[in-house]
């Protein structure tokens, strides 16, 4: 499965970086639980403070310490000269804050939503309503995020021209918000109706265009057309050649690292995230959450070139400063989830994926939606694990979800539907409905998609065809697939491991040499990938000594297996590993050695199965049979 990423581009980075610049956002990393008495002259500051240490308490749950500091600061801002303006600003920021994590009540005290929409049009209430939408939206209220900023863009709008600029900035920011809501058409509308109106001023500030185009941009990759995204992004690039914006730079280079990883380009996505990750250290820190979200991206992109365990330690890096900003109910950290799951699901951690990607989708329905597309990349991860655990009704049902929320939010030309389109194939093809699966393969392969994914949707319909009884089909097919993937993708591509293996499967009961053939060099691209410990390696070599065995080369097969024995992996590829080393064992009519791999095996699936998996009957039964000496 490839794996989509949604919401870290522009959207999440752009959060984190408001979060820790507004008034309520939070940059600490502790929080005492006392109230801190203000001291000092300089009342602004403090006031300031104290309303950051207002979020961190409600972030941890202490509405009572929040309550008691909030009354602090109202006091606090009694000693503030002048009028009125200012004491009134400041308690609603602080009934922003609350309403931010949902005490609806306790904001009504200070200023709730409504009295900020209640006031009379000017200039401070369009500020205000603009700060409670980056407020509201980075809280992952996005109903009320859209609210605000339309209101705000009306009150621009209204001034007859007169802030045109300032009504250009403000589409682009409701656009973001439309984006994180899941909303990507309606996104793209507003972002290219920004885009249009800032290129027909004179001297718009650069900087503000370029962050435009990067917003039209994402919005055009979030509905599936990736060279229309390129060019706005390379035109966002050449607007910001000569500025000092570190802040739109490294969105930016984020945002071209995503497209690029999309279209299949993993060496110049790498390149692109490692830039953007370059620009927020030297900005942010080393433990800024929007340096966590781009190790995230650049996981992804290790994993798809089969650097697993590069991929591997960016998670743990990007968990730990998740963890450290206190943001485990956050849309990052469950896109943090659905990544390690996706992770795992490689390493045939197939239980421990399933796991995660259940932890992922509850953050997401809390915080996004039931409906958002992000849901429904983690439903897409439910119905592979549950397909690689046999649980093949479960499958088919998670895949469903996901494409149905894909086709109502992006439609059903795009390339995340094709995705779903061919998970439900694979699904309805292992229930053994062939006939359903091939109505739905045909769907999507009939959707523009990256070479790498249509050369596995049609290897995908070659394995239906060869589930359906007709080899010869099918055998055309993996040809054709393997040629399309050599063209597109090169001789060496990670991508064609899958069709070597599926091809050489199909011929091995008629030419078992050209299957060892195939076998060979799916090993031979999978020794090129970094890391003895990517599981692609072990599954293929798997495969290989398989095959072997039914050639009676015992020894062969368990030379090739032998990096395995001395380092095994807590995996469930491993357990298929031990299996074809009894039965190696078995072949030589050592029952000893037999026994042996078969304990190995065994205790390995009693840890990592489920009790009821029928794996784990059949793998007992076998050890009966072994003991038993009945090696038929």
């Amino acid at each position: 499965m490839k794996f989509r990423f949604r919401l870290t581009p522009f959207s999440i980075i752009l959060l984190i970086l408001l979060y820790f610049c507004l008034p309520s956002g939070c940059s600490s990393n502790k929080v005492e639980p006392a109230i801190i008495e203000p001291a000092g002259q300089d009342t602004d500051k403090n006031i300031s403070e104290l309303k950051i240490q207002i979020d961190r308490l409600l972030s941890d749950g202490k509405i009572e310490d929040a309550k008691r500091l909030a009354e602090n600061t109202v006091s606090l801002s009694e000693r503030l000269p002048g009028d009125n303006s200012a004491r009134s600003r400041i308690r609603t920021e602080i009934g922003m804050i609350f309403e931010k994590y949902g005490h609806t009540s306790e904001a009504a005290e200070y200023s709730p939503s409504d009295e900020i929409f209640s006031k009379k049009d000017s200039a401070q209430k369009a500020v205000l309503l603009q700060k409670l939408g980056f407020s509201a939206q980075e809280a992952g209220n996005y109903k009320l995020a859209e609210k605000a900023l339309t209101e705000a863009l009306r009150i621009l709008s209204s001034h007859g021209g007169n802030n045109a600029a300032g009504e250009a900035v403000a589409l682009s920011d409701l656009a973001r918000v439309q984006i994180s809501a899941g909303e990507f058409r309606k996104a793209e509308k507003t972002a290219r109706k920004s885009a249009v109106l800032a290129e027909s001023l004179n001297n718009f500030p650069r900087a503000d265009l370029a962050n435009i185009k990067v917003s039209l941009g994402e919005a055009m990759f979030e509905t599936g057309d990736y060279d229309e995204a390129e060019k706005n992004y390379r035109e966002a690039e050449a607007l910001l050649k000569n500025e000092d914006n570190p802040d739109a730079e490294a969105v930016l280079r984020n945002n071209l690292g995503t497209l690029l990883r999309a279209k299949g380009d993993l060496e110049g996505a790498a390149s692109e995230a490692e830039r953007s990750l370059a620009v927020l250290k030297r900005l942010r820190g080393e433990n800024h959450p929007s340096v966590g979200v781009v190790l995230i991206n650049l996981a992804s992109t290790m994993k798809d070139a089969g650097n697993l365990d590069g991929a591997s330690k960016n998670l743990d890096q990007a968990r730990k400063i998740l963890e450290e900003n206190r943001m485990l109910d956050s849309p990052a950290y469950a896109s943090y989830l659905q990544q390690k799951s996706s992770l795992l699901y490689s390493f045939g951690k197939y239980s421990e994926s399933e796991k995660l990607a259940l932890k992922a989708l509850e953050i997401q329905k809390s915080k996004l939606g039931e409906s958002h597309p992000e849901a429904a990349t983690t439903y897409n991860q439910l119905a592979s694990a549950a397909m690689s655990l046999g649980k093949l009704e479960e499958a088919y049902n998670f895949a469903g979800k996901a494409l149905e929320i894909d086709m109502k939010a992006l439609g059903r030309n795009h390339p995340e539907t094709a995705r779903d389109f061919a998970d439900m194939a694979k699904a309805a093809m292992l229930k053994g409905d062939t006939k359903g699966a091939g109505r739905l393969v045909e769907k999507a392969l009939k959707i523009k998609t990256r070479p790498g994914i249509k050369a596995r949707h049609i290897a995908l319909k070659a394995e239906i065809l060869e589930a359906k009884g007709d080899p010869d089909e099918a055998a055309d097919l993996y040809k054709k697939a393997l040629s399309f993937a050599e063209t597109a993708l090169g001789k060496d591509h990670p991508d064609l491991i899958f069709i070597l293996e599926k091809y050489s499967d199909l011929i091995k009961r008629s030419d078992i040499k050209g299957a060892e053939e195939m076998l060979k060099r799916a090993s031979d691209i999978g020794r090129k990938m970094p890391g003895l410990s990517n599981p692609q390696v072990q599954i293929t070599r798997n495969s290989l000594a398989r095959l072997l065995l039914s050639e009676k080369k015992a020894g062969e097969a368990e030379k090739l297996l032998a990096p395995y024995v001395k380092n095994p992996a807590a995996s469930e590829v491993q357990v298929f590993t031990w299996e074809i080393l009894m039965e190696a064992e078995i072949l030589k009519g050592n029952k000893a050695g037999a026994e042996a791999y078969c304990t190995k095996a065994l205790e390995l699936a009693r840890r990592i199965y489920p009790p009821d998996d029928p794996r784990l009957e059949a793998l007992e039964n076998k050890a009966y049979s072994v003991k038993a000496g009945k090696f038929d």
